[in-house]
């Protein structure tokens, strides 16, 4: 739900403007690190689970101080307030940490960003975290990278057996038309009778294989 404002012209165009910004930049992050749109989608289905299940709302779910907020946090939801730091619940990225508006579920405006993707001083922010889960965190990026440079690596294997099957094919090609040049024609002779005397002739067969 979009929180209510001052009517004006000004509000509502800034409100818009900010918005528009902070979509377009969302996805070009996105976009650029991953270089894949299927991820953003991902991250927007993260943000919408929150939203669905109440993890904004939820006291188990991690926040940051009020104070601590206003005065060091950078993010700025749509509603122009300071973005709350939380922890994500979801299957996909357990504990990883996201910014969204400070509000409560239905009362807020929509906004969600990853922590580690909106600046790279928000490092400093993970002491705001319990250790456990930022050691959580930090090993299930460590396991993704290396989930991920182990497809790479089967990629490229994959690729090499089937250049590597094609050239087999290509070889075993030649070496059947090289068999047909050497191969001699076949001379077979029917079975023939001589009419003069009666008696039969038999003709060999003679057949020669090359290997």
């Amino acid at each position: 739900a979009v929180p209510e404002m001052a009517a004006g012209p000004d509000s509502i165009f800034t409100l818009c403007l900010q918005s528009k910004y902070v979509y377009k930049g969302r996805i070009s992050v996105e976009v650029s690190r991953m270089g894949s749109p299927a991820y953003f989608m991902e991250s927007l289905e993260d943000s919408a689970d929150s939203e669905e299940s109440g993890d904004a709302g939820d006291p188990d779910c991690l926040m940051t101080d009020d104070e601590e907020s206003e005065e060091e946090c950078e993010v700025n939801c749509f509603c122009g307030n300071p973005a709350k730091l939380r922890s994500s619940r979801t299957a996909r990225n357990p504990y990883r940490p996201f910014y969204n508006c400070s509000k409560r579920p239905s009362q807020q405006c929509g906004y969600f960003c990853w922590f580690e993707e909106f600046s790279p001083r928000n490092q400093n922010h993970l002491e705001e975290l319990d250790p456990a889960e930022v050691e959580l965190y930090q090993l299930q990026q460590r396991m993704n990278e290396e989930k991920a440079a182990w497809e790479r690596k089967r990629l490229e294997l994959t690729s090499q057996l089937s250049r590597v099957q094609g050239e087999l094919d290509e070889i075993k090609e030649k070496i059947e038309l090289a068999n047909a040049d050497i191969m001699p024609p076949l001379d077979r002779s029917s079975e023939s009778g001589d009419e003069s005397d009666g008696s039969v002739i038999k003709h060999t067969i003679r057949l020669e294989k090359f290997t």
